[in-house]
């Protein structure tokens, strides 16, 4: 990357230290700056060529497979993607990393992995050809991932080698199962309320043009509805979408617990200072309605406009049809206390701890009418309209700011949240509880040190602590002082689980990617250059900082 900064900057010094003419028949301004444009990114794209091509000679010790016509179903999707025309970065992940775990065979020969989905899913036990055009292309998605959602590189590859080995297509037990390289089930059911919130708010603090591309591309993806449904979308944009969702309901599960401990100063005191000073109080009248209270004035409203438009063919314009989807789309067929999944966000969203604190007083509560004239039923449908643009606004506003604050954390903090995330990832919501009580416990002593880890103390080993108390109290006479479970081992196994066999933990699973870089053919190596770099790399601390902590 330094080399290709280097000649970019030295192509733009000398085109700025070009001597100007001024011909009569010089090149217009607008046709002069797209044939800049055009040079510029000729040379952008050689230069990629030049780096890819250097790349291909120092990594020239991997073993690439060669494709077959039972492996090469992605082959030519992998080749055109935008990440096969660009260097791997290898600034934050070693390519060595991702190539071993693409080359680990997950699922051995009965494996499923989804080979085309156009009107049906076709399944084939082969999983794709590890080339280098498959390399490059998972390794990048990830790096770029990481580096446009402001993710821990390292984190999000050891997440991903846990969950498929990096294998794009996997389906491990069939067409009703995880899916895909984050091996999500039903993520996206609670990624989706906010899925344009989030690509909104990385959009806006997107670090370069590449990263805006991607979130582009990413927006014009449609949402998951289904899961296991067939979707007309590519291979590429697929992975960048399960990506995302992965990415997404990691941050999800750490803004939520963030919420949960917003009162625990030993988390927060330093970074709530400024979290508050951006996102001040709402300054209302104790005496002002609740949201909730709000809601429920303008739903019983809603219902009267609706009412009396159904005697009415048009009013300014709008027609009958249009107030009765506005109608439904926020409001659906309910009382005055019901809420149903079309209205959800709006009758239950005064319930998150920053709308209590930050969004009181912001929403106008509507003058009650005990009838409504012809000529004011458009105002009033403007007046519900804007009350939900406000709600809507609310939300979107406490989503930004549980992110400002998670990415102002310390880098301490910040580790605990996202080993946290791998908790929650494979234990679910119950984990957010789980550490609540941790951290409540350890108070001012908690540190990064002291949370991970298998030692007396560490979360893990509170974790396991509470699920031996949980089976205690439904089973009396089989006490246990310490309960292992899929959540508790997802990190680290402790010994006595690991000589059992047990598989499912992201620290074994490094320790098989670990294994495998040792075992690295060096007649290979053809320099001292490759020498250095892989001798490096086979120790505790080049793996920890070159592919991962764990």
């Amino acid at each position: 990357m330094k080399l290709l900064t280097f000649i970019t900057a030295l192509f733009l010094s000398i085109h700025l230290l070009l001597p100007k003419t001024t011909r009569a028949n010089s090149t217009p301004p607008n046709q002069a700056i797209c044939s800049t444009t055009g040079a510029t990114r000729t040379l952008w794209y050689d230069m990629n060529r030049v780096i890819i091509k250097k790349q291909e000679e120092f990594y020239s010790f991997l073993d690439y497979e060669e494709c077959t016509d039972d492996n090469d179903y992605f082959e030519h999707d992998f080749l055109t993607s935008h990440m096969n025309h660009m260097p791997m970065l290898s600034n934050k992940l070693s390519p060595v990393c991702t190539h071993v775990s693409l080359k680990h065979d997950a699922l051995g020969k009965t494996g499923q992995y989804l080979k085309s989905c156009n009107d049906k899913p076709e399944y084939t036990a082969h999983k794709p050809c590890v080339s280098k055009n498959y390399h490059r292309f998972v390794h990048n998605q990830i790096v770029r991932a990481a580096e446009c959602f402001k993710v821990d590189t390292k984190s999000l590859f050891s997440l991903f080698a846990t969950e498929s080995y990096l294998q794009v297509n996997i389906n491990a037990s069939g067409k009703d199962t995880a899916q895909g390289i984050g091996q999500q089930l039903k993520a996206y059911k609670d990624v989706n309320s906010d899925y344009e919130a989030y690509l909104n708010y990385f959009q806006k603090n997107a670090p370069n043009t590449l990263c805006l591309n991607h979130i582009s591309e990413l927006m014009q993806i449609p949402k998951l509805e289904d899961h296991n449904s067939c979707s007309p979308v590519n291979i590429d944009q697929r992975v960048k979408q399960d990506i995302f969702y992965t990415v997404a309901y990691r941050l999800k599960n750490i803004t939520l617990m963030m919420e949960t401990l917003m009162d625990q100063e030993n988390m927060f005191t330093q970074p709530v200072e400024k979290f508050s000073k951006k996102y001040p109080k709402a300054n209302g009248d104790p005496n002002d309605k609740s949201p909730k209270e709000i809601f429920n004035e303008f739903s019983t409203l809603a219902k009267t406009v609706k009412s009396g438009l159904d005697q009415r063919t048009k009013i300014g314009g709008r027609s009958p049809e249009f107030t009765s989807t506005l109608y439904g789309k926020y409001f659906g067929e309910l009382d005055a206390v019901t809420c149903n999944e079309n209205n959800k966000p709006y009758c239950q969203f005064d319930k998150h701890p920053f709308v209590k604190k930050h969004c009181q007083g912001i929403i106008e509560s509507p003058k009650k009418a005990d009838s409504i004239e012809n000529e004011s039923i458009e105002r009033y449908i403007d007046k519900i309209d804007d009350y939900s643009t406000s709600v809507t606004d609310c939300l979107n506003q406490k989503t930004n700011a549980y992110l400002d604050l998670y990415f102002s954390l310390d880098d301490d903090r910040k580790k605990i949240f996202d080993e946290l995330s791998f908790y929650t990832h494979n234990r679910g919501p119950s984990a957010r509880g789980i550490f609540s009580q941790y951290a409540n416990g350890i108070g001012e002593n908690l540190t990064y040190d002291r949370f991970t880890g298998t030692h007396e103390g560490s979360f893990r080993s509170f974790m396991t602590r509470y699920d031996a108390y949980q089976y205690n109290q439904k089973n009396p006479d089989k006490k246990v002082n310490a309960l292992e479970s899929q959540g508790s081992n997802f990190i680290f196994n402790n010994p006595d689980q690991d000589a059992k066999g047990s598989k499912s933990s992201t620290q074994n699973n490094m320790g098989i990617i670990r294994r495998g870089i040792a075992s690295i053919d060096e007649n290979g190596l053809t320099n001292d250059r490759q020498t250095q770099y892989l001798s490096k790399i086979k120790t505790p601390e080049g793996f920890a900082h070159m592919c991962s902590p764990y």
